[in-house]
């Protein structure tokens, strides 16, 4: 789970002290072959275009210090790369799909998720959907964010942020095609060997203002005429106020909105499994009384916490950009003068112009964990410093925290959101889940009840071991 993530400073600090200990990980040989689409390849393969290595090309595999050029720029891939996982396997694909499977519902006009482009010319991509891991000994997940591939520049056009889709061709056997409309990318996520918990990927159905249909922004999360938009209030629009205050007066800008899904049955997606990747897979939902992002800014329905890291692990010493002047008085442009970084001596972290991957390349140390990036701002957080925790021999890890702001018990926090679980083969399936088969997993605030008229955001959540899993048509269904 996503929320399990506390402890993995705690476990990674002490297994620093002892070796690498067994991580789990075979011995690999961490060069592979792609073609020219960047599909992965057999080295002998006529169709090989070029041999990468995969801590160059995915520079956030864990605990793998990021690579830097003679130039001084961090090697990463132009496009994304899917580098083959276990026993690399020969995926054979899907066999004939069964569109029958559809009878008998109707999906959501508003919201499927079919990580098409609105123009052929351009690229897939899943808007507003990122990744995460556990952060396991040599584990990597790909792929990470859209805009941290320079060749995906200018070749998507489905909004600002997100994941990039691959295409169905790329991959072999049949996929989903039963509407009669183009059906040619899909959202893919590999990686592993995860340890810990797992991996994901996650989507705020209404913090990305981007209409599907045209690729226009819109001034909040819901379509016009959209029967996913919560009810009205006094001014016409859909009404956010679940906290007692209006959510424009909160200090981030954090986009506090959702979705009233109670006149769907449940939630519906197309999904299939590599031949090395887990059979198991939770489908998550957070709505007011879970969600950790609805509740920045205002705790009324559970309590945040924040892991924060001592000290490093992606074999740099924590540091300060020495080389930085310190910035003019009223200048708050750059963050980055006094910040501890996890990074190589004498190097230059404003290289990485992407913030995001500046943040997961050269991640934060000591106290300046605490400290919220500028590009996405936490009140709640300034101020308080990295801590050791212990409630319980099960409950103890490294967190941002002041007298004013302890660490919440158990019983308190946010992020134990409602899961469902399903079992992938190697052939593309239609999932539907109804809504009362969601349960809570039971590590933090018990809701009062699933309620589905504050419904924020949608997660494919992965087990421990390898996973790749490909899904399409995301959307939510009722019945006929």
């Amino acid at each position: 789970m996503k929320r399990a993530l506390w402890l993995s400073p705690l476990l990674l600090v002490f297994g620093a002290c002892s070796g690498k200990g067994n991580t789990g990980q075979p011995e690999r040989n961490f060069t592979f072959c792609v073609d020219g689409q960047g599909r992965s390849v057999d080295c002998t393969s006529e169709a090989q275009t070029a041999e990468l290595k995969l801590w160059e090309q995915v520079p956030w595999a864990n605990r793998a210090t990021p690579q830097i050029a003679e130039d001084g720029a961090v090697k990463v891939s132009a496009l994304p790369v899917y580098p083959p996982i276990s026993a690399q396997t020969t995926d054979m694909g899907s066999r004939e799909v069964d569109c029958s499977s559809l009878d008998g519902i109707e999906l959501s006009p508003y919201y499927v998720d079919t990580f098409e482009p609105l123009s052929a010319a351009n690229m897939g991509m899943a808007p507003g959907w990122s990744s995460y891991d556990d952060g396991s000994d040599a584990s990597f997940r790909v792929p990470g964010d859209i805009d941290w591939y320079p060749g995906l520049a200018l070749r998507t056009d489905l909004g600002p942020y997100g994941m990039p889709a691959e295409r169905h061709d790329a991959l072999p056997g049949a996929r989903p095609a039963c509407d009669g409309a183009p059906n040619d990318w899909v959202l893919h996520y590999r990686g592993g060997r995860f340890n810990y918990y797992g991996g994901g990927m996650s989507h705020p159905l209404a913090a990305e203002h981007t209409d599907r249909a045209t690729g226009a922004q819109l001034a909040h999360g819901c379509p016009e005429g959209s029967d996913l938009c919560p009810e009205a209030g006094p001014d016409g629009q859909p009404s956010y106020d679940i906290f007692g205050v209006p959510p424009a007066t909160f200090p981030t800008g954090q986009p506090h909105e959702f979705w009233d899904v109670s006149e769907y049955d449940g939630v519906t997606f197309w999904a299939r499994r590599g031949p090395d990747g887990s059979t198991s897979m939770l489908v998550g939902l957070q709505n007011k009384y879970t969600s950790d992002d609805l509740a920045r800014d205002n705790e009324r329905f559970c309590k945040r916490l924040k892991v924060c890291a001592p000290r490093c692990i992606n074999g740099y010493e924590c540091r300060i950009n020495e080389s930085l002047q310190p910035p003019a008085e009223g200048d708050a442009a750059d963050e980055e003068y006094l910040l501890e970084r996890c990074m190589p001596p004498n190097f230059n972290v404003g290289s990485v112009t992407n913030p995001a991957l500046r943040e997961f390349l050269f991640p934060r140390c000591g106290q300046s964990t605490c400290k919220p990036p500028v590009f996405y701002p936490d009140k709640a957080y300034e101020g308080t410093t990295c801590n050791a925790t212990e409630f319980t021999a099960n409950d103890a890890g490294y967190w941002c925290s002041s007298e004013e702001r302890p660490v919440p018990a158990y019983a308190e926090r946010c992020g134990d959101g409602f899961v469902a679980p399903v079992t992938l083969s190697t052939d593309w399936q239609l999932y539907k889940l109804p809504f009362d088969a969601f349960k809570q997993v039971g590590f933090g605030r018990v809701a009062p009840s699933f309620d589905l008229k504050s419904l924020y955001s949608i997660a494919f959540q992965f087990t421990v071991g390898y996973t790749d899993v490909y899904v399409d048509n995301v959307s939510f269904y009722r019945n006929k």
